[in-house]
């Protein structure tokens, strides 16, 4: 199910956990629906058992959103190219090397 915030973050979480290997979801932009002046501001990601919604704005969790920005414990630095309505994005987790996590 979508779940929103007093913050106004929506999010949609995975139906099973990972823990080990490598792993990777991929996610489609289909539309508008998250755009604010011609940025999109969906952020894909990672987090543990115990998410708030908020990727990347803790210890816990890591993102990468369509403003091109990734983020850790709320640092927000430039990466990659900005992403939009139509674009696949892809996150990949290897555990195999500590806790490496791409998008």
């Amino acid at each position: 199910a979508v779940v929103s915030t007093q913050s106004g973050h929506y999010g949609r979480g995975a139906t099973h956990g990972v823990s080990a290997g490598k792993v990777a979801f991929e996610v489609l932009a289909l539309d508008k629906t998250f755009t604010n002046n011609s940025l999109c501001v969906l952020r894909v990601g990672w987090s543990h058992d115990i998410p708030d919604l908020s990727l990347g704005e803790n210890a816990t969790s890591w993102g990468y959103g369509g403003t091109a920005k990734k983020s850790y414990k709320g640092d927000f630095k430039q990466y990659g190219d900005r992403y939009g309505p139509g674009d696949s994005i892809i996150c990949y987790v290897d555990f195999e090397v500590g806790v490496k996590c791409l998008c």
